[in-house]
């Protein structure tokens, strides 16, 4: 029986982690109904990144990411768009709402 809820809890981890893998292929999940130069800012970011920059973030957030990407950075490094959206949401107060997928720890 106890064998049985360890094949049971194994599967279960499995589904979930294949599901993750399925969600970093999709392009720009959330942001479908937004513009095509949204869509692939989108496509460039962490599964993670992309669903507080679709999800969670303002118009006007999502335009300053996109901006801050174009231009050079104060240390004269050009910023990736994950770390737009990072420097954005810190400044923001917004923190990414993480799904209860997986498998929970004991």
């Amino acid at each position: 029986m106890k064998f049985n809820k360890i094949i049971v809890a194994m599967l279960g981890c499995l589904l979930g982690v294949a599901g993750l893998q399925a969600d970093s292929m999709q392009p720009a999940q959330g942001c479908s109904a937004m513009s095509p130069e949204i869509q692939r800012f989108a496509g460039e970011l962490t599964p993670l990144n992309r669903k507080m920059f679709c999800g969670q973030f303002t118009d006007g957030q999502r335009a300053s990411a996109m901006q801050m990407v174009a231009k050079p950075a104060e240390e004269g490094v050009v910023m990736t768009p994950d770390m737009a959206v990072s420097k954005v949401a810190e400044a923001n107060g917004i923190t990414p709402q993480k799904s209860m997928r997986g498998c929970p720890m004991k």
